[in-house]
C-alpha cells in the first residue's frame, strides 16, 4: 500500500488532492478504496449465487435484475412458501399419477382422507412408510426427470 500511496502522491492526477499529500489521510483513503473494491467483488459473487438459486427455484418466472431486486424477492416469505407448496403438490401429483397408471380404478378418496387409524385412535405414524418408499421415490423422480425433457421446453439460461 505504501508504494501505491507514493505513486498517488507523485502522480499529476492525484498530487493536488489533499488526501494524497497527507500520508495518514492517504492511507485511510487507500484502505477504504481497497476494502470497497473487495466488497464489490463479494457482492457480485452473492448476486450471482442468488440469481442461480432464484433461477433454479423459479425457472418460469421473470428473473430479477441486480442484487437489490433479488434480495427483495427472497425477503418475500410467501413466494418461497408458495414454491414449496407447489413442489409438494407436484410431487404428490406425480406419485398419484403413477399409481393411477397402474391401478386406474384405485380409490384416491381413501388416500386423500389421510393415513389409517391405529387401534385406539390416531393416525398411523408415517415416518416408517416414508423411509420404506424413499428409494422407490428416487427411482420415480429420476424417470420423471427423463420424461420431463420430452414435454417441457427448456428456458434459456441468462448470460452471467
Amino acid at each position: 500500500m505504501r508504494d501505491r500511496l507514493d505513486s498517488y502522491a507523485s502522480s499529476a492526477q492525484y498530487s493536488t488532492h489533499p488526501f494524497w499529500s497527507d500520508r495518514a489521510r492517504g492511507q485511510v483513503l487507500a484502505t477504504l478504496l481497497d476494502r470497497s473494491w473487495h466488497t464489490a467483488i463479494v457482492l457480485e459473487a452473492c448476486r450471482r449465487a442468488l440469481a442461480r438459486v432464484h433461477r433454479s427455484l423459479f425457472p418460469m418466472n421473470e428473473q430479477p435484475e441486480g442484487l437489490f431486486e433479488l434480495l427483495k424477492r427472497f425477503r418475500q416469505g410467501k413466494a418461497i412458501k408458495k414454491f414449496v407448496r407447489e413442489q409438494l403438490i407436484g410431487g404428490a401429483n406425480v406419485a398419484l399419477g403413477w399409481v393411477r397408471s397402474h391401478y386406474p380404478n384405485f380409490d384416491f378418496l381413501k388416500i386423500a382422507a389421510g393415513p389409517p387409524l391405529v387401534p385406539g385412535g390416531g393416525p398411523v405414524p408415517m415416518q416408517e412408510h416414508y423411509q420404506a418408499t424413499r428409494e422407490d421415490a428416487l427411482v420415480i423422480v429420476h424417470k420423471v426427470l427423463k420424461e420431463e425433457k420430452n414435454w417441457v421446453e427448456p428456458k434459456e439460461e441468462p448470460a452471467e
